[in-house]
């Protein structure tokens, strides 16, 4: 269901007249086309920390999640693997975040913001 979500949110991302903003954990194997097929220009932004950090605020959250993502039953050398643990670096830029602090939100969309062609037709 994940990778057909992530399919999904290409499509409407590339329907987007204004651009879009793609929040998942992407596995790098699956995403890789679809990103890049995207039009207009991406950058990613790779939120980064410590497995242990990840682990614990994935199995804190999975308490207040709906049953169906099944999160007691996966493992985690399931879920955090060479497929999430690294950017997809598909050929854009890439930005990291270390999410181990607090990320500041003003200064992480200027450097996006950076990378982006100013004029809005592109021209």
């Amino acid at each position: 269901i994940g990778v057909q979500a992530i399919e999904q949110m290409c499509k409407e991302a590339a329907q987007s007249t204004i651009g879009a903003v793609i929040d998942s954990t992407f596995h790098r194997s699956f995403a890789m086309s679809d990103i890049d097929d995207l039009p207009g220009e991406v950058v990613e932004v790779f939120c980064q920390c410590r497995r242990e950090t990840s682990i614990s605020r994935y199995r804190t959250r999975s308490t207040t999640r709906d049953r169906g993502h099944l999160d007691s039953e996966r493992t985690d050398d399931e879920l955090w693997n060479c497929e999430v643990s690294v950017p997809i670096a598909g050929g854009w830029p890439v930005i990291v975040a270390n999410t181990e602090m607090l990320v500041d939100v003003e200064r992480l969309a200027a450097t996006v913001a950076s990378h982006l062609d100013p004029r809005p037709d592109g021209s």
